[in-house]
């Protein structure tokens, strides 16, 4: 499962009036501290970069469905399926 997700959502008194685009962390946990942690522990650089390079690529698919559902929302003057209004 991806660790982020996008969620747009439409604001009737936000001044962006084709809605906004939220990022939302879906999968973490928190330590002792209450910090919420984004990778599970790594044992060396490489295995950390490991994980950053999962989290960039889970950024990369979130960042190509917000260009879609935004060019969706230009091209067609209206909300795309999916947009919340809060």
């Amino acid at each position: 499962m991806a660790a982020f997700k996008l969620v747009l959502k439409f604001n009737k008194n936000s001044l962006c009036r084709d809605g906004a685009a939220f990022l939302v962390v879906q999968n973490h946990t928190t330590d002792d501290d209450g910090d919420i942690l984004l990778t599970p522990e790594a044992a060396s650089p490489e295995e950390f970069e490991g994980y950053l390079k999962m989290i960039q690529a889970d950024l990369d698919k979130v960042a190509k469905e917000a260009r879609k559902k935004f060019a969706e929302m230009r091209k067609g003057g209206q909300r795309p399926l999916g947009l919340k209004t809060i």
